[in-house]
């Protein structure tokens, strides 16, 4: 599948880098080799500094072949609190995404996507929980991103054009009634990496900005965010020989730098704690992971020092 320009990430000004968390995103490698086919989670609260002796199911997810999750379910107590599926094509597109609450007779969200023959999305059609929508997209003859019409309700709600050239691709932003909403101009590396995202309003007024460093394996080092032209935050990611982020540090209007996030890792690369807080002042809260011999996480620790929770969570697992 082609990517369809980071636009469609960077657009609506995400945070970027890592917002999937590393252990999902390392630990797909493993579901692959190890052929498992799901993955059962047991919560065990500690009392007294130690594990409660039964522990509840949580929550449930399975894999296809390919690693990929098609089906995940979260419990509350006995009651099944979400229910998600999911299906993909031959070249491992997500065509079909389905999510119910309270039970699988509420759906809180659903969508269907299909792509042309080249892999680039066309469409996305679907439920939002209250509206149904529909979102097009076209490209020019050289196979680039031209235009994305979203609907809502069968009724034109926003449309965004795409000018690309060389490292620059320019959007239009304009409302179901034809008015100019916003623009946004990206700028890439010489690598095809982003580099620089503005935001401008109706009136091309910069509303904000975002910088983008690399090292030379394309690893985000450094991103910088402005909003009408003043300092917002700082994120600085540092990785350790083998490439693995150990740390992030944030600066922002509160806070002078101070870190975020850390991480470590085994001799085999396996993640085997993290720690993050949202603010300088606040205490760590600290994951660790436990895996046997064939690199299959067994268990988990997560305490959050702040309200005194401690938890294990032990994982059960089927094979192909």
């Amino acid at each position: 599948m082609k990517i369809i320009s980071s636009v469609l990430i960077t657009i609506i000004f995400i945070q970027l880098g890592f917002s999937q968390p590393i252990f999902e995103t390392s630990y797909k490698n493993t579901i692959i080799q190890q052929k498992i086919k799901s993955q059962t989670n047991l919560d065990y609260n500690y009392i007294n500094n130690k594990p409660s002796p039964k522990g509840i199911k949580t929550s449930y997810t399975k894999y296809n072949s390919n690693g990929d999750v098609v089906e995940f379910v979260t419990y509350k107590l006995k009651d099944t609190l979400t229910f998600e599926e999911y299906s993909y094509d031959n070249s491992g597109n997500k065509i079909y995404y389905i999510k119910h609450k309270g039970g699988k007779k509420n759906i809180a969200y659903q969508k269907i996507s299909k792509y042309n023959n080249s892999g680039d999305l066309i469409l996305e059609n679907g439920f939002n929980g209250s509206e149904k929508f529909k979102n097009t997209y076209k490209y020019d003859a050289n196979g680039k991103l031209s235009e994305i019409h979203y609907y809502i309700d069968n009724q034109l709600n926003e449309k965004r054009y795409f000018n690309q050239n060389d490292n620059i691709t320019n959007v239009e932003v304009y409302n179901s009634s034809g008015i100019a909403t916003s623009y946004i101009t990206l700028k890439y590396n010489g690598n095809g990496n982003l580099s620089e995202e503005i935001l401008l309003d109706a009136n091309k007024k910069p509303m904000e900005k975002k910088l983008l460093v690399y090292n030379n394996q394309s690893k985000i080092i450094s991103e910088v965010k402005y909003r009408l032209d003043k300092f917002y935050y700082k994120l600085t990611y540092l990785y350790n020989e083998k490439g693995g982020l150990i740390n992030i540090d944030e600066e922002n209007l509160n806070a002078g730098r101070f870190s975020k996030k850390n991480f470590k890792y085994d001799n085999n690369g396996k993640l085997i704690e993290m720690k993050w807080r949202r603010k300088s002042n606040e205490e760590f809260n600290q994951r660790n992971y436990t895996y046997n011999g064939k690199g299959i996480c067994t268990e988990v620790i997560t305490n959050y020092p702040s309200t005194k929770f401690k938890v294990l969570t032990k994982y059960e697992y089927e094979y192909y």
